[in-house]
């Protein structure tokens, strides 16, 4: 089988550049069990996060960036277009030589390291914790980093609080399954089961994806709880929320908790108006979060 295409979307998706059609048909044909792109995806997530973790901020000096300007302006020769993505085109071209490879190289360099320097951090730090916290199947506790990507999980009667570094602040409540990734410069909780309560910090780009809907939210205070694998139930406690799932939408604004519930039923999605339950504002959770 030709794995060629998929690995463009890979390596895409490391990026956080995917496009939904191309999401789609990515997960598509990881649904196979392709074992090869299921290894490259894990390989490309993992350069991904240790590219940015070890990045130093800090931005070129001006005298390197005045060099690799004239290099480019020099260069004659022009790049192949083997990629609808050009970003992704520089990186799988077969012959780059000379002044162009150079500049090219250098170009990449500087657009990587600005880009991650502009983006969210890439791991989510646990601040408080009671109750058993699984990363990967190991054990978690306060001040530990959890990359993007891991999936971690609370156990039963357990609860705890990630923060994002100043961005956001999530509380995972008993038997939570979730994990923490990046769309370019959304910040991401994929949520599989149990209840999450978010704090976002205004300007913050933020989501909480479950199985049914997504709550997207800026500066926003809100509660999200999986009542069945095909029902969710989400709370805008204080702010700006944006509830959307396959057929409807629905903005939430409020000063004090607006609900609803979705829910999929014969194929078709469910949006109805609910009470507010199952959570309370914690004074503790609001007042450390930033």
């Amino acid at each position: 089988m030709n794995h060629e295409p998929f690995e463009e979307l890979l390596a895409a998706e490391a990026l956080g550049i995917l496009k939904v059609e191309e999401r789609s048909q990515l997960q598509d044909h990881l649904r196979t069990g392709c074992l090869t792109c299921r290894q490259l995806r894990t390989r490309f997530q993992a350069a991904a996060v240790a590219l940015a973790a070890a990045t130093v901020e800090r931005s070129p000096s001006p005298t390197l960036k005045t060099r690799l300007l004239n290099q480019i302006r020099s260069t004659t020769s022009p790049l192949p277009e083997l990629s609808k993505r050009p970003f992704l085109g520089w990186l799988l071209a077969p012959r780059l030589t000379g002044v162009t490879a150079s500049a090219v190289a250098g170009m990449l360099a500087i657009f990587v390291v600005h880009t991650i320097l502009r983006s969210p951090p890439i791991y989510a730090q646990v601040i408080r914790s009671d109750g058993n916290l699984t990363v990967e199947g190991k054990s978690a506790g306060v001040n530990d980093k959890i990359p993007f990507g891991s999936s971690f999980y609370t156990g039963q009667n357990s609860f705890s609080d990630l923060r994002i570094a100043n961005a956001a602040v999530f509380r995972m409540g008993p038997n939570t399954q979730a994990k923490v990734v990046k769309r370019k410069d959304q910040i991401v909780v994929v949520m599989k089961t149990g209840t999450m309560l978010s704090h976002v910090k205004t300007g913050t780009q933020y989501a909480v994806l479950t199985p049914v809907a997504t709550a997207e939210a800026r500066g926003t205070v809100f509660f999200v709880k999986m009542d069945a694998p095909q029902t969710a139930y989400i709370c805008l406690c204080n702010g700006h929320l944006m509830v959307s799932a396959p057929g409807a939408q629905q903005e939430l604004v409020a000063s004090h908790h607006k609900a609803v519930q979705v829910s999929q039923e014969n194929g078709k999605t469910v949006l109805a108006s609910a009470p507010m339950r199952d959570h309370v504002y914690d004074p503790v959770f609001l007042a450390e979060s930033f």
